[in-house]
């Protein structure tokens, strides 16, 4: 026995590297920090919370790697709010891996998202694997040096997150909570892992209640999670360590569970980290009245005409259309060419969002080679840019800009749009005490207030109305002539309570009344999320801590979670957000120009649409690219446009079934001419450009309040 403790050390020592082995930089002290106080031995729960930009991710794999090694943990599942952000966290852990010890040659790391087969990254993965190796790989196979690769058998529905390594939404942690088809080998593939739940405060609280579930099932299970987040709201770190330690049938103790850096063992024992030194941000905000999109986009092109990149996020798709819209009127005026405006959001084809993507994180991030990005610029820099997007930029995207204009938007997401500035500084000219300008733009109301409601009360804005005016009054008030000095990480948390954990601010100003009249609202919007969540949820303990039956267990007879064709009531649902209806474009020749085939991917018509019915087993390659195609020609609408007032066609309705072939059975699809325009404008009224998106003329962007984020536009 001696002998074997022996070994099983020995074969850890041989496991536990250096930091240097994994990243070329030297740790930064909250990684430092890290490296110092990480306990022993797993299973834990670690909370790390430190500014954007400050190195979370790679503390996170540092961890992931230490705790598969005393653990036995055959890989890590990377959990991130949006499919573009996994997109750039996939080649970061594919690095990651190459890096990592081991004996084997290749780790099978999956894109794990709904159009991860039409991701470029997930298909260079493919191309390097010559073998299937999910069923090969053991618990110390799993820390690969060599190279990431993907079997493409885990492109297919459910199958990636069955992967070792797994880089996806966070959709497959809130469903691995709730009962649907297959839930339990949702919740099996997450077993034996470290899960890594990055940007914890960027969630609604339908799935922050659904995440404390899975928690305690993973922590159940002897597994290990990590918690990513600059901006955690006090109350959502309390719930994460609740669930946590009911999952060990345990409590925390201390009740102490304030970070930088926290760690719950399976005894409930909380622990924290602080580091020597810390790193302070210092952003300047400039509260500024949207002056609309003809003045700010005059406005802007002005300010950087001799050179500099500008980011503005809107919270609406209607108004960074307007902007980029005015932005294009002016330009060759103030002297700009139309390649130097930028325009990115949710509503473009598959394969358009992945190239404006990749262009702005060649441009605008780090130098490409790891090794050069802490004293080189980076050569693809442009001299001038101005990028008009909307929340799609906020989240793990690795670029940054000279300055950033956004509209007003809950706390939390403003320090987060905040990082996206200076995010390199060797890629920015700075003075010594200077300081980045971040200029938030609200709409002012009658009374001079922010304008968060119409006169019948409907929300004029995506957020929670209380929340936007609890976010105007916090800053407001610590401003001087609309300035401010923002200094993260000493002002982040008290920002946060005064927003998400205090009663409305109490005065006899205007601004008090607005509070009070809209906190009733937000509190009955998180008790709809609370009661949603505890209608789907299954826990492994009830509040009695006696343990779910093998009945709750079973799948029976429930459908697929997101299922658009049933009652929303009765499925899985990974956020309560607005329902949404994938449709795919195809472009109509007025020319047959391949064998009679019309229909081509692109408008110039050099991509002939091959949509002949192949069988998967006698031609699964030919299959494999269809469909493909089919994801990269796809776009997401918004569900309320199919309906009499959103003047689409029910989803239902043949108009979405053009062409009857097979490859197309069950999809929703719509034709265009080669200049963007419907085949068939009376019945589905859409046009498409590539550098504008998706537009629908007889709608405009309609805000639906949530009790957090929307879905990421």
């Amino acid at each position: 026995m001696p002998h074997s403790t022996d070994a099983r050390a020995a074969a850890r020592a041989r496991l536990t590297v250096r930091w240097p082995e994994l990243f070329p930089a030297a740790p930064r002290p909250a990684q430092q920090a890290l490296l110092d106080a990480a306990p022993a031995d797993g299973p834990l729960l670690t909370l790390i919370e430190i500014d954007t930009g400050g190195g979370k991710t790679e503390m996170a794999l540092w961890l992931a790697h230490r705790l598969a090694a005393r653990c036995g943990y055959h890989g890590l599942y990377l959990a991130q709010a949006t499919r573009a952000a996994s997109e750039q966290l996939t080649r970061r852990v594919s690095s990651f891996l190459v890096q990592s010890p081991g004996r084997r040659r290749q780790a099978n790391l999956a894109l794990v998202h709904g159009t991860a087969s039409a991701s470029p990254t997930a298909h260079q993965l493919t191309r390097g694997s010559r073998r299937r190796v999910a069923a090969e790989l053991t618990a110390s196979d799993c820390t690969a040096r060599g190279r990431a690769v993907l079997d493409r058998w885990f492109l297919q529905a459910l199958r990636g997150l069955c992967s070792p390594f797994g880089v996806g939404t966070v959709d497959q942690v809130v469903l691995a909570a709730q009962k649907s088809r297959h839930w339990c080998l949702r919740l099996f593939a997450l077993v034996n892992k470290v899960v890594i739940i990055d940007e914890a405060h960027a969630y609604e609280l339908y799935q922050q209640k659904h995440l404390a579930d899975a928690v305690s099932w993973i922590a159940d299970a002897g597994s290990s999670v990590i918690v990513l987040s600059a901006t955690l709201p006090r109350s959502t770190r309390a719930l994460l360590i609740q669930a946590w330690c009911a999952g060990h049938r345990t409590t925390p103790t201390p009740a102490d569970n304030q970070g930088p850096i926290t760690f719950v063992d399976a005894r409930g024992t909380i622990t924290h980290a602080h580091p020597a030194t810390t790193e302070r941000l210092h952003t300047d905000l400039e509260l500024c009245p949207d002056p609309g999109p003809d003045a700010l986009a005059r406005q802007l092109l002005t300010e950087h005409s001799t050179g500099g990149i500008t980011g503005v996020i809107r919270n609406t798709i209607g108004n960074a259309t307007a902007l980029y819209t005015a932005a294009q009127q002016h330009a060759a005026a103030y002297g700009w060419d139309s390649q130097e405006i930028v325009l990115l959001h949710g509503r473009f084809f598959e394969k358009d969002r992945l190239a404006l993507q990749n262009r702005l994180l060649l441009q605008l991030g780090p130098h490409p080679d790891d090794s050069l990005r802490q004293t080189r610029r980076n050569p693809h820099r442009p001299r001038r840019l101005l990028v008009i997007a909307t929340q799609v930029l906020e989240q793990s995207l690795d670029i940054g800009f000279d300055l950033l204009y956004s509209d007003l938007a809950p706390i939390d997401y403003l320090i987060q749009r905040r990082g996206r500035e200076w995010r390199h500084l060797i890629n920015h000219l700075v003075l010594p005490d200077q300081a980045p300008l971040m200029r938030v733009l609200w709409t002012p109301g009658p009374d001079g207030l922010p304008l968060v409601a119409d006169p019948k009360g409907r929300p004029t804005d995506v957020y929670a109305p209380y929340i936007l005016l609890a976010t105007w009054h916090a800053l407001h008030r610590r401003a001087r002539h609309n300035h401010l000095r923002l200094v993260t990480p000493d002002d982040t948390q008290s920002l946060l309570d005064a927003v998400y954990d205090s009663p409305p601010a109490q005065g006899t100003g205007l601004i008090h009344e607005l509070l009070a009249h809209h906190y009733p609202q937000w509190l009955a919007a998180l008790k709809h999320h609370e009661d949603e969540a505890s209608a789907r949820s299954i826990a492994p303990y009830n509040s009695f801590d006696d343990p779910c039956t093998v009945e709750d267990l079973a799948s029976g007879s429930h459908g697929d979670a997101d299922d658009p064709s049933r009652p929303s009531h009765l499925i899985a649902l990974s956020r309560l957000g607005e329902p949404s209806l994938e449709v795919i474009g195809l472009y109509e020749q007025p020319e047959a120009t391949n064998a009679g085939n019309p229909y081509t991917w692109d408008p110039q018509g050099d991509q002939p649409a091959d949509l002949t019915a192949y069988d998967p087993d006698t031609h699964p390659e030919e299959r494999r690219l269809q469909q493909h195609r089919l994801l990269l020609n796809t776009v997401r609408i918004p569900a309320r446009w199919c309906s009499p007032r959103g003047a689409l066609p029910p989803r239902d309705s043949d108009a979405w079934k053009p062409l009857a072939l097979r490859p197309l059975k069950g999809r929703h699809v719509f034709l265009l001419t080669p200049d963007g325009k419907s085949t068939r404008p009376e019945k589905i009224p859409l046009s498409y450009h590539p550098t504008m998106g998706l537009s629908h003329p007889l709608r405009t962007t309609q805000a639906v309040a949530s009790t957090h984020p929307p879905v990421r536009e």
